[in-house]
This record gives structure tokens, sequence and C-alpha cells, in this order.
């Protein structure tokens, strides 16, 4: 991936680098590895949401019945915690809400309202159906973004020079709402055994 960065950044304007499933993993795993060894600090962020799953994510015992304001309300505090992961990187983030063809006009709404709410930009990108042109307003908004931004604030979560331990300790506790020494004992017995491995 650093190559083809690099190639990128001398053919083309943008270079999109797609880090993987999550704002938790493949964001973590570029800002703390990729970044670190190809030294290119990206300008911006898109974090891909959709009303299907904030639903199932507010929903009772995992059941998201389809059009349940109530329940993509709720899941909008797992936006919310991927937002504030992005934000420990001090990236600028736009939420990129991917409408599947059963998305209603008010779970919508509500996504760009709750974005609104907490700051951060959002744009419906509705590729399956459109093509490419579903894309414009959102290639328009990042564009922008990345033209404002340098990268120059952008760091890793962890300095790469830190302990295996301490790089473990550091990803577990600032990614878990949970801080306890329940979490803590957690992590000594998964690197214990990952040190026998």
């Amino acid at each position: 991936s650093v190559v083809s960065q690099r190639m990128g950044l001398k053919l083309a304007d943008y270079v999109v680098n797609e880090s993987g499933f999550g704002a938790d993993l493949g964001a973590e795993k570029y800002f703390d590895l990729a970044m670190g060894a190809s030294k290119v600090k990206p300008a911006m962020a898109v974090l891909i949401a959709t009303a299907r799953a904030l639903t199932a994510h507010g929903a009772a015992h995992g059941a998201a019945p389809e059009h349940d304001l109530a329940a993509l309300q709720r899941g909008m505090a797992n936006l919310r915690k991927h937002l504030e992961n992005m934000r420990k990187f001090r990236v600028p983030v736009i939420v990129a809400i991917n409408r599947f063809h059963s998305d209603t006009e008010e779970e919508l709404a509500a996504i760009h309202e709750f974005c609104r709410s907490v700051g951060v930009e959002s744009a419906v990108v509705d590729v399956f159906e459109q093509g490419g042109a579903g894309a414009m307003e959102l290639a328009s908004m990042v564009a922008d973004l990345a033209d404002r931004n340098d990268g120059a604030e952008v760091c890793p979560l962890y300095s790469p020079t830190l302990p295996l331990e301490e790089k473990i300790r550091t990803v577990a506790t600032e990614r878990s709402e949970e801080h306890t020494s329940e979490l803590q004992s957690q992590f000594r017995i998964s690197y214990a055994v990952f040190c026998l491995k």
C-alpha cells in the first residue's frame, strides 16, 4: 500500500486510500501502522454509515425492524463512537450515508441532522442506483475538505517506538468505553496468550 500511495500522489490530484472495514479496525490499522510506514498523512477521512446498520445497532434484542426511527436514533451512539475514535487521530471527517433503496427520507434526514449536531458534514451516496452520479455531492465535499487541510495535525494513536504491550493497551483503552479493571484483566490474559504463541 505504501508504493501505491506514493505512485498515486505523483499521478493524481487526489488519492483515495480504502483502509478496511470499520473506523475502529481499518482506520486504526491505517493511522497507527500504514501512515507510519508511508509518511503520508491524509488530509481528511470519510466514514461510511447506513440507516440499516444504525437501526440494527439501536434495535432491541438485535432485531432491526425496518424504518424504526427510535432504533435509528439509539443507533446513532455507534456513529458517535466511530466519530470520536476518528477525532483521536485529529483528522477531519465527512460521513457518507450509503443509501439503500428501502431507506426513507426521514431516516436519511435523521442521520444528516445527527451529523450536523456533532459538527460533521454528511452526504448521501447512491452509487448502486445512480452509478458515479450518485457520489458527486460526496466527491465535491471530499475535494473541498482535502483542499483546505494538509494533514499536518493528523497523528497516530501511539508512538511506533512503544513496546508492543503498551501499544495494545493504548488501543484497548482508547477504543473501549469501559476503562475498568476487568478490561485490564482481560488484556493481561490476552497479551499473555499472544506472547506464548
